[in-house]
């Protein structure tokens, strides 16, 4: 009897890459170039970092200045780290006391709140003072500095998110994780999708541009490791809108399977964390549909291996839906691979292993309450 209904397993992922679909195409562009126009306000470009990927992060102050110096604006950089950290970066560096509490902000949270408090010292945290936050191996071209500066000079919403894709260092990354991270591209079309309605499950902590004065009112200090996403979802119960400003930031893909399961894992439990904090019904809902679907991605992915083995027969309306939801979870991969910068030969890896892969990405989120509960911080190269 329990074999019989062992499809429905399969329900949740397969709906949440129909919906991902529904999202690409309602979405729109993510990405658009514009001409460079003197921004009129101030931006800060900020790195929060710990301090593990120091030589990343010098490799990405200095892309960002490489940017920064073929335009003339009113820019910073500043590094935001805890003490006891490397300090010798190119670049204004905040350090983060160790005697500095918060209420609820631990870790990478707690950072980006003293940020805030540095800047609000500094009589900073104004409507003409916008940062764009970064990780520490993001690279800003000038496609995305362009993208930033027309949000901000046509008063478009006070925090706005881009594209976020993983061709760099794409070749030098294992096969089975940087084929893993090619399912997060088709993430943004949801984001994207999302902002329109008012109605976020998640933010990028990178390539995520906010007004220095909305900031502050919102705050960093949540009880939260996916501190990026209650932030979006506080924005909007305070009342802001959150838009897309159309710049990429180029990223790293996960270095290995331990570093994949500690990012995933994390993502995972923090969810969790927010759901707790979610005011709004809607984005509770959502958010817990979401999570369904991820925890649901293991058992599914184990069924694919031992499908021809079991005795049972699905329902015909099912075998459609399902059928349906697999073409999609194999497109979004390919999808992502063109993100990415992928060639003929990932594109079919990624067919091949895809049940592989589905086992690496979903793992860790049916097996989170084997990790860390704190923030786990990802090496990059």
């Amino acid at each position: 009897m329990i074999a019989e209904w062992i499809w429905l397993v399969w329900l949740p992922p397969a709906s949440y890459f129909i919906y991902l679909f529904i999202c690409r195409m309602l979405s729109g562009k993510l990405v658009k170039r514009f001409r460079w126009q003197r921004p009129k306000d101030k931006i800060i470009f900020q790195i929060t970092t710990n301090g593990k990927n120091k030589h990343t992060v010098d490799n990405t102050i200095k892309s960002l200045k490489k940017t920064c110096s073929k335009y003339d604006f009113n820019y910073r950089i500043d590094v935001v780290t805890d003490e006891g950290c490397p300090t010798d970066y190119d670049a204004n560096v905040v350090v983060v006391p160790s005697n500095y509490k918060t209420k609820k902000a631990k870790f990478k949270a707690r950072a980006l709140q003293y940020a805030v408090e540095y800047r609000k010292r500094r009589k900073e945290n104004t409507k003409d003072v916008w940062i764009f936050h970064l990780d520490d191996e993001s690279i800003v071209s000038d496609q995305c500095l362009k993208a930033i500066v027309n949000h901000i000079n046509h008063n478009k919403e006070p925090i706005a998110q881009g594209l976020i894709t993983y061709s760099n260092k794409f070749d030098e990354t294992n096969l089975l994780t940087k084929l893993a991270d090619c399912i997060r591209p088709p993430g943004c079309f949801e984001c994207k999708f999302m902002t329109k309605y008012n109605a976020l499950t998640h933010l990028h902590g990178s390539n995520l541009l906010v007004r220095a004065d909305v900031e502050e009112k919102i705050g960093w200090d949540f009880d939260s490791i996916a501190e990026d996403s209650i932030f979006g979802i506080k924005a909007l119960e305070k009342g802001y809108r959150v838009g897309w400003h159309y710049g990429v930031v180029i990223e790293q893909p996960v270095s290995s399977l331990r570093n994949l399961f500690k990012q995933r894992a994390r993502w995972f439990r923090g969810g969790i964390q927010n759901i707790k904090e979610v005011k709004s019904k809607k984005i509770k809902l959502l958010l817990l549909m979401k999570l369904i679907s991820w925890y649901c991605g293991f058992p599914s992915a184990l069924i694919t291996f031992i499908f021809p083995f079991l005795q049972f027969s699905i329902p015909f309306f099912a075998r459609i839906y399902l059928l349906l939801g697999t073409i999609l979870w194999i497109l979004s991969y390919q999808i992502g691979i063109s993100y990415n910068k992928g060639n003929k030969k990932e594109r079919l890896f990624a067919i091949l292993f895809l049940p592989i892969i589905g086992l690496i990405e979903t793992a860790p989120a049916f097996l989170f309450f084997l990790s860390s509960k704190k923030f786990e911080v990802v090496e990059k190269k």
